[in-house]
């Protein structure tokens, strides 16, 4: 199996071509994310994301931001999308408009 590091800034990007087309089995690991706004790093958000079907009541959660976690979340992948699409919400669960470029995620993808 391949590891491999993914970073991105949009909320909205297709994973790697060789990810994509691999027969393995596929696992998306969460590294870290970095949010920061007008230079100041937001507190109390989380990243949510489309391909995290496992449980609905909590739309996608990924993980809390700019927090760093000792035990990293793995997904394995059972639909294979081509793109995934991220967001971030508040402690109160509600939606926070973040720009693409005010963050950083770092995924592992395996594969």
């Amino acid at each position: 199996m391949v590891k491999r590091y993914f970073n991105v800034n949009t909320k909205h990007f297709q994973l790697p071509y060789e990810f994509r087309i691999s027969n393995n089995k596929k696992f998306i690991h969460f590294i870290h994310c970095r949010v920061v706004v007008n230079n100041i790093l937001v507190g109390n958000c989380s990243i949510h994301s489309d391909f995290i079907t496992s449980l609905p009541t909590l739309d996608g959660f990924m993980s809390w931001c700019n927090v760093d976690i000792s035990k990293r979340f793995k997904w394995e992948l059972i639909h294979e999308p081509q793109y995934i699409n991220v967001w971030f919400k508040e402690h109160a669960n509600n939606n926070i408009n973040i720009n693409d470029g005010d963050f950083v995620l770092q995924l592992l993808l395996e594969y």
